[in-house]
Formats: C-alpha cells, sequence, structure tokens
C-alpha cells in the first residue's frame, strides 16, 4: 500500500473521529436544555427547509426511516415539531417547526456557540483556511462521483426499461405513465 493510500485512510478516519467527537460534544452541551444532537439538527434543517418530507429529513441527516420516526415523534410529544399529511399526496407526512421549536433552537445557539472557539482557538487563521480548502475540494469531487454514478445509475435503469423492451415491458411503462 503507497503512502498516499495511507495517508487518506487516516484522513477519512481522523475526519470520522472529529465528525463524532464534535457531536458528543455537542450533545453533552445541549443536554442542558433538554435536547440532543440529532433534535437540534432536525430543528436546524426545519428553521432552513420547514415542511420537509420525513423521508427527506432522514436522508439530510444520514438516518433510517424508523430513526427519524422515533426522533420526530419525541419531538411532537415536546411539542417542537407537528407533522402534517401533505395536501397533494396524503401518504407523505411533512415535519414543521412550531413556535416551541423555534424557540429551543434560539436558545440552544447560546448553549452551543462557544464550541467553535472552543475547538479553533489553537489553530492558526492559515491552517484553518487550508483545512477549509482541501475539505471542500474533498467535497467537491466526492459530489461530481456522486452526480457521475447516479447518471450511470440512471442511464442502467433507462437501459432496462426501454433497451430489449418488447412489446408487454412497454405497455407496462405506459401504464405506470413512463415513456
Amino acid at each position: 500500500m503507497s503512502d498516499r493510500v495511507k495517508e487518506g485512510i487516516q484522513f477519512a478516519v481522523l475526519l470520522h473521529d472529529v465528525s463524532r467527537l464534535r457531536r458528543v460534544v455537542a450533545d453533552r452541551a445541549l443536554k442542558a436544555i433538554g435536547t440532543t444532537w440529532t433534535q437540534w439538527s432536525v430543528l436546524a434543517f426545519l428553521s432552513r427547509r420547514d415542511g420537509l418530507t420525513q423521508i427527506a429529513l432522514a436522508a439530510e441527516l444520514e438516518l433510517t426511516r424508523v430513526a427519524i420516526g422515533d426522533v420526530l415523534n419525541r419531538m411532537e410529544t415536546a411539542g417542537l415539531v407537528e407533522r402534517r399529511a401533505d395536501a397533494a399526496d396524503a401518504r407523505i407526512r411533512r415535519v414543521y417547526l412550531t413556535r416551541d421549536g423555534r424557540r429551543m433552537l434560539n436558545r440552544s445557539y447560546k448553549d452551543i456557540e462557544h464550541l467553535p472557539a472552543l475547538t479553533m482557538h489553537p489553530v492558526s487563521d492559515e491552517d484553518l483556511a487550508g483545512a477549509l480548502r482541501v475539505l471542500e475540494q474533498i467535497k467537491g469531487i466526492l459530489m461530481e462521483t456522486m452526480e457521475e454514478e447516479g447518471t450511470r445509475a440512471e442511464s442502467k435503469q433507462r437501459y432496462a426499461l426501454h433497451g430489449r423492451s418488447g412489446p408487454i415491458l412497454s405497455m407496462r411503462r405506459s401504464a405506470y405513465g413512463l415513456r
């Protein structure tokens, strides 16, 4: 294994560890106001995009459908969020912040505002700027990779639908409104 590969693995493990430790420290700070990092993340996402579907919220937070359901059940019981059926499709549940949810989010900023200073104070401005550039570059590469993989997956899906399609598959496609 080359040194570059070893460093790449070390970087990925370190990035994961830093992210996990940051969540643990934030969880402890948020415990004082009766919430968790996951619940805070729900509030923060909804403050920017109120009315997300449960599925979209689960994807944003990298949670399973069951896990987001459990979190939302607790938050709804506490009066922090409200779930409503989608106007166009009653099977879809949308999640909205309540007044109490907005209040808790605003109050939480005071409880966690010290965290960036706590973790970043020993890091020089130059090192931080360099780290941000590297992370943005890696994020861009990963996003491009995901888009390319999505395009390949869509191409495979299109081929499965349209390639070698006989009359039965064509009838099924039109029955489902597919072309």
